[in-house]
């Protein structure tokens, strides 16, 4: 027998494990109903009800288990290379801290959000953790939602992709707590960075609003103007006007 053959005599992967032990646990439980049936033991009935239940208990567990963490049925020899296994867990991982970042609760504690920050920058999934302080925005929990995005301005690369939506997010936030010149800041960076084309209505209105806010009305005007020219600004009013009722009329041009 080559070593092949030996190899394969028993399993090494977790489903195999599995059915080994189901076939020995029926295995016995057959053996033994023989011998409680010969002796007219007290306890047939329940091992008549054991294997009876057993074996559904494990095909519901079994379902389950291929339903939620399939990756659970396989270890690294059932993958042509050890990439390819460690991708998948990676993968898994990802998704499980991103289920659980779409569970946090808005008006939660800052420390719960920073946990999850945490775990999700890590693991270079700098995406959700932007949608995790978003999703904080949007409950008007403003105090929340600048820390998340200082958080993230201070441990992500300000060459990543994403590093001007932090920054015009924090600038939300900070205008949702009344601090218009550090929104202004912010908003004039992303401004520099994205340029004009880049630059779209939303970020220019949030700008002017926070001039309005300032009394420097000039300044104000002048971004209200810069938006109207963009071709976006027409389907953004209905959204900007809600957010932004004190300037209302001048967004709708009245």
């Amino acid at each position: 027998m080559d070593n092949n053959s030996k190899k394969r005599l028993y399993p090494k992967n977790p489903l195999g494990i599995i059915a080994l032990f189901v076939f020995l646990i029926e295995g016995i439980s057959t053996a033994s109903l023989k011998f409680v049936l010969e002796n007219q033991s007290q306890y047939v009935g329940h091992i008549v009800w054991f294997i009876i239940l057993f074996p559904s208990l494990i095909a519901l567990l079994f379902f389950g288990t291929l339903w939620w963490r399939r990756e659970s049925f396989y270890s690294p020899e059932d993958f042509r290379e050890d990439s390819s296994f460690i991708s998948l867990i990676q993968k898994v991982e990802r998704l499980e801290i991103r289920q659980e970042a779409s569970q946090l609760d808005p008006t939660a504690d800052i420390d719960a959000f920073l946990k999850t920050l945490e775990t999700l920058v890590k693991r270079d999934d700098i995406y959700a953790a932007v949608q995790v302080g978003r999703s904080a925005l949007k409950e008007s929990q403003y105090e929340s939602s600048s820390q998340i995005f200082q958080y993230l301005l201070q441990h992500v690369s300000s060459s990543h992709e994403l590093h001007t939506r932090m920054l015009a997010n924090l600038a939300y936030s900070l205008i949702g707590l009344g601090k218009f010149s550090e929104a202004i800041r912010h908003l004039l960076e992303v401004r520099k960075i994205r340029e004009e084309k880049r630059f779209y209505p939303w970020h220019a209105i949030a700008l002017a609003y926070s001039y309005f806010q300032l009394g420097e009305l000039e300044n104000y005007k002048e971004w209200v103007e810069y938006a109207k020219k963009r071709e976006e600004y027409a389907k953004s009013i209905p959204a900007m006007a809600k957010l932004y009722p004190e300037i209302k009329k001048d967004l709708l041009g009245q």
